[in-house]
This record gives structure tokens, C-alpha cells and sequence, in this order.
């Protein structure tokens, strides 16, 4: 049975989502150094916790909100993200990741569509050109980095497959939506994933992201359902 620890050891679990928000702070300030976003375009990374009702206990589920940059040509920020991403797998079968804009080419890969350079995107989606090749700057995306390494790099005989689900409801054509109906569709989905032995990660745009106090932020949608954020 995979390995899940990493979610219900408190030692476990604290020593990772704190290499999390550091390789984080690396990826944020490479953006800002290479690109036009400020360090308060991106914010900063959010971890949520739900709580069980034993308070001894795990808690029932635990978030981690990364606001990521969903393209961008300076080459310097790819490794970053992609170091980043590495840091996240870490978690192994005890890690859910939520996609933005899903695009859904087989049975568990959701593939993200933010930013997606629609001239290529068919081709990825059928397998006739990789990701990476066939739209360069999405490597400085978190997101893309972990559709890459769970998906196109995936061993053909796994241990276990990645557990991947849309954080927001798929799309079949553009509709305008509102920030405040949108985020929560997302923590609606974020909530019904969670689970004690399971650790999400959600990398999304920051314009998501903001105060517990912005009553239209994601962070408020989850807070309402039961969220507490823990850093």
C-alpha cells in the first residue's frame, strides 16, 4: 500500500511544507527578478488546515495555495519552478494536486488550460508533442511542472498513480464568470478532496489568492467551509 505518512506524521508533515514555502520564496523571487510582477503581485503561499473534531487528532485535510505565474519567456525562472515542483512530489502518494482550467485528455492527467497556447494545445492533449516542446514558456508555471513530471515523465509500471482532480469545473467554452463564483467553485472541490491522509496542493493564479478578509478571495471560500489557515 503506498505510503501516506507524510501527511499524518506532524514532524513529517511540518518538515515538508516548510521545504515547501522556502523553495517557494526561491520561485517567487526569481519571477520578480526576471519578470514585470512585484513581489506583491504574487503573494506569498497560504497553508489551511481543516480540523478534525478530536483535536488530538490530524487534522481532516491540509492545502497548500501557491501562487504561481502561468507563463513567462525568461528562461531563467524554469528551473526554479521546476525545482519546486520536485519539492512537492516529495510527498509521494500522500500528495492531491488541484488544476486550474482542466482540460481532461485521459482518465486521470487534467491537464491545466491557463495561459494555454491554443494553436498547440490539441496536439499535447493527443500525445503528439510534449508539453515543453510545444509551448516553451509554460515551463514557468508550477502547475505545467507538475503535469510534466506526474504525467509525460511518469514510469510506465508506477507504484501508484498520481492523484490529480479539477479545482474548478471544466469548461466546454469560454464563459464569463465572476472571481467570486469561481473561487467558490474552487474551495468546493478543494473541500470535498480532503482527507487526513492526504496533503493538496493548488498552484493558481494569484489574483485567486488574497486576504482572509477579502470576502471574495479563495482563502474566505474556504474559511467558510471549515478551513483554518495555519501559515
Amino acid at each position: 500500500m503506498p505510503d501516506k505518512t507524510i501527511a499524518t506524521n506532524s514532524t513529517l508533515r511540518t518538515k515538508y511544507l516548510n521545504l515547501v514555502k522556502e523553495v517557494f520564496g526561491r520561485y517567487r523571487a526569481q519571477v520578480v527578478r526576471e519578470s514585470d510582477y512585484t513581489e506583491q503581485d504574487l503573494g506569498d503561499l497560504f497553508v489551511m488546515t481543516k480540523p478534525d473534531d478530536d483535536s488530538e487528532a490530524p487534522p481532516h485535510g491540509t492545502v497548500v495555495l501557491i501562487p504561481e505565474i502561468h507563463e513567462d519567456s525568461h528562461e531563467e525562472i524554469y528551473t526554479p519552478a521546476s525545482q519546486l515542483a520536485g519539492v512537492i512530489m516529495s510527498a509521494g502518494a500522500a500528495l492531491s494536486v488541484g488544476v486550474e482550467e482542466p482540460t481532461y485528455p485521459d482518465h486521470h492527467s487534467w491537464l491545466p488550460n491557463v495561459a494555454a497556447d491554443s494553436k498547440h494545445r490539441p496536439d499535447v492533449i493527443a500525445n503528439k508533442k510534449k508539453l515543453f516542446e510545444a509551448e516553451p514558456k509554460a515551463q514557468a508555471g508550477v502547475a505545467y511542472q507538475l503535469y510534466v513530471l506526474q504525467v509525460e515523465k511518469a514510469p510506465k509500471a508506477p507504484a501508484f498513480v498520481w492523484h490529480r482532480f479539477p479545482a474548478e469545473p471544466r469548461r466546454t467554452h469560454h464563459v464569463n464568470r465572476n472571481d467570486d463564483a469561481v473561487n467558490t467553485d474552487m474551495a468546493r472541490l478543494i473541500d470535498e478532496q480532503a482527507a487526513a491522509d492526504r496533503i493538496i496542493v493548488y498552484p493558481v493564479g494569484a489574483y485567486h489568492l488574497g486576504s482572509v478578509h477579502n470576502k471574495t478571495s479563495l482563502l474566505q471560500r474556504l474559511s467558510t467551509l471549515g478551513w483554518e489557515l495555519e501559515f
